[in-house]
């Protein structure tokens, strides 16, 4: 599992976590063109800011507004709207996109 902070750039205090995760898609992509052949697929899926333990912390600190405020939705991406992606790349099904970061972010990062 990637993040939108791959892309988007993120503040001082998540520095380190955006490049782990850049760092994670890059993996990705070289793993996919190294490893092809092999039948070995790589896959990332990068959220945005989703509701779950951790991000409640910051929920309770800065207010729901706020963060509704940085998305093209209505709604927090809930984990139950990732496992789906989930679950279809793991049939295979998507196995000529390897190599690809799928967003699923509420439209707080588009590109």
């Amino acid at each position: 599992i990637g993040s939108r902070a791959a892309f988007r750039g993120e503040t001082e205090e998540y520095l380190a976590y955006a490049a782990s995760k850049g760092g994670l898609t890059s993996l990705a992509r070289s793993v996919a063109r190294s490893f092809g052949k092999d039948n070995i697929k790589a896959f990332v899926i990068a959220p945005g800011f989703t509701r779950t333990e951790m991000a409640e912390q910051f929920i309770r600190e800065h207010g729901e507004t706020k963060v509704l405020g940085e998305i093209a939705l209505n709604q927090l991406t809930e984990v139950s709207d990732i496992a789906p992606l989930a679950g279809f790349i793991c049939t295979g099904a998507m196995d000529h996109a390897t190599g690809t970061t799928i967003d699923i972010n509420a439209g707080s990062y588009i590109h």
